[in-house]
Formats: structure tokens, sequence, C-alpha cells
């Protein structure tokens, strides 16, 4: 009777298991669709195709690709953050000054814009207090 109620409990675990697994590979298809949307994504592209030689040294974050949530609460993040989502993670307030005149020229569409926690300078904090989490804490 014990063996057959182990082997009940660990098939249970198995299950569980699986369904775990199977739910993390549809997180990860999920990641990589996003991530080569971000890739593709018109507006950015467009500024990071016009930069040249200011083009920063590694392309920019889409804040919904960096970050880190249990699965139970990606529901709620996308509720309240909406299209923030989307938002373009940069290191430097110069970047989208440039970002968006190079949008404006050429009518290429709109983007937001979050600096990056690590690298937010005196001018963006000042002008802008943090009242946002971490982002890479999420």
């Amino acid at each position: 009777m014990e063996a057959r109620a182990a082997i009940e409990h660990t098939g249970a675990k198995i299950a569980a298991l699986k369904e775990g697994l199977e739910a993390a590979r549809l997180q990860m298809a999920a990641v990589e669709a996003a991530r080569v949307a971000a890739r593709e994504m018109s507006p950015l592209r467009t500024v990071l195709e016009s930069l040249n030689g200011d083009r920063p040294a590694t392309d920019p974050e889409i804040l919904a690709n960096v970050m880190r949530a249990p699965m139970e609460l990606r529901p709620a993040l996308s509720a309240v953050l909406g299209e923030n989502l989307e938002a373009v993670i940069v290191d430097s307030e110069y970047f989208a000054a440039k970002a968006i005149d190079i949008l404006k020229e050429k009518n290429g569409g709109r983007l937001s814009f979050i600096p990056s926690p690590r690298s937010a300078s005196p001018r963006m904090t000042r002008s802008r207090p943090r009242a946002s989490p971490d982002v890479s804490s999420i």
C-alpha cells in the first residue's frame, strides 16, 4: 500500500515538473520572439541604422526583454505597464535625444525611453527623480 502511494506521489511530481517544463519552454519561446521583434522594431531600427559612428557599443534593450518576474505576475505587470513594456532602456540622455531627433526627421514613429539604472546621469536623476524599481530586480 505504501509503495502504491509513493508511486502515485512520484507520478504527480513528474506531471507537475512536466507542466513546469512546458511553461518554461513557452516562456523561452515568447522571450525569443520578443527579442526578434525588438531587433526588427521599425523605429528603433531606424534610429540605430541612422546613428553610424554614434551608435552605442551594444544595442539598447527593450524593457520587456530584461524584466524578470514569476510567470504568475506577468499578466499583472503587463496590465500595469501596458505599452511601457516596449520602452527602450538607454544608457545616456544623449542617445534618447538623438533618437528623438532622428525619428522626427525621418517621420520614423515613436519610442519611449527609460534611463538605465546602471548609468543614469546626475542630470537625468535631478530632472527626473527615480521612483520606479530597478528593472533588473523585478
